[in-house]
């Protein structure tokens, strides 16, 4: 179950940290 969403969640993750990188 858990498994299936680490794949997103790291995407997710990624996307973020763009976000926060582009926004600084």
């Amino acid at each position: 179950m858990g498994r299936k969403r680490f794949p997103d969640a790291a995407k997710h993750f990624m996307v973020a940290q763009s976000s926060w990188l582009f926004s600084k």
